[in-house]
């Protein structure tokens, strides 16, 4: 009889356990057929993430990775193939991040949208996912920029070396002690007599410079009296001017008038002399009143003279 107990309760929990297992069979595979599938496109190194890795949307778990290969079309491309819940929020604007989960050196995704509000959804299908952008990590950014930044120290170290070589070296040596040099000179300068010197520089501008208020304050008045000075020589001016236009109109104009007459007459009588000389030049010995010319003489025209 106990042999037949242990037989039955044995069967009994095999058939409970198949039956277990068809149920979580069933339950995985309708929750794998609910799920909806995309595709994340990575130019950048996924080290670390592996097929049935975690996919989270801004931290709460949405799904699972499918598959990873590369791009056919673009070998410098990582196709990542997953499966997300159908009620996740994926807009054209989502991207996807990878993270790193503690210190065991696996990744996974986890997907943020940069837009502010509600976008526009993705369409998706099983023949067609809809494309997420993968976007470097902050390990990657980190890595990327040590790089630049040990690029710039190679940079910057090499400059150095060069500056701090032998020849300039020797130039910043002949430099700090030019520099050592001028101190001394500039200590020198600063020295007690030469303050003295300045000093009595410095009072003698000052003295300069009362002296020079003085000669304003005396020279104010004098300033004052310009404008007086100016109105008086400028009625003095056209006083002199109506006395030389009175004098020239009265006694001046007519004098030059009558002179003036006179040179015209006498230029008029000089010219008639100079004609009747021209035309009859023996009436300078023999008078105006000459006979008329006869036979072999200037003027005579066979008995008709003129």
């Amino acid at each position: 009889m106990e042999r037949r107990s242990y037989a039955l309760i044995t069967g009994l929990f095999l058939v409970v356990l198949i039956g277990a297992g068809a149920a979580a069979g069933v339950w995985l595979s309708r929750s794998t057929t609910e799920q909806v599938p995309y595709l994340v496109v990575s130019q950048y190194p996924v080290s670390g993430l592996q097929a049935q890795a975690g996919v989270t949307y801004r931290g709460v778990a949405v799904g699972s990775v499918e598959s990873i290969r590369f791009d056919r079309q673009h070998p410098d491309r990582v196709l990542i193939r997953i499966k997300l819940q159908p009620d996740v929020p994926i807009t054209r604007s989502t991207y996807a991040k990878l993270r790193e989960r503690g210190v065991t050196g696996l990744s996974e995704i986890e997907l943020s949208s940069s837009g502010k509000g509600p976008g526009q959804p993705l369409p998706t299908s099983e023949a067609h996912p809809g494309r997420i952008p993968m976007h470097p990590s902050l390990l990657s950014e980190v890595s990327s920029r040590g790089e630049k930044l040990l690029d710039k120290l190679n940079t910057l170290t090499d400059h150095l070396n060069r500056i701090l070589s032998r020849d300039n070296q020797q130039r910043i040596n002949r430099i700090l002690q030019n520099l050592q040099t001028a101190t001394g000179d500039l200590h020198q300068v600063l020295s007690r007599k030469n303050q003295q010197r300045i000093d009595s520089v410095l009072q003698n501008l000052q003295t300069a410079t009362g002296d020079l208020v003085r000669l304003q304050q005396k020279a104010a008045p004098a300033v004052e009296r310009l404008p007086g000075l100016e109105s008086h020589a400028n009625r003095t001016l056209s006083n002199l001017d109506n006395l030389l236009q009175g004098k020239l109109e009265q006694q001046t104009l007519p004098r030059l008038d009558t002179t003036l007459d006179q040179l015209s007459r006498s230029a008029r009588s000089v010219r008639q002399l100079s004609e009747s000389l021209r035309h009859q030049p023996g009436s300078l010995l023999r008078g105006s009143n000459l006979p008329p010319p006869g036979p072999g003489e200037p003027g005579y025209h066979g008995g008709k003279n003129q």
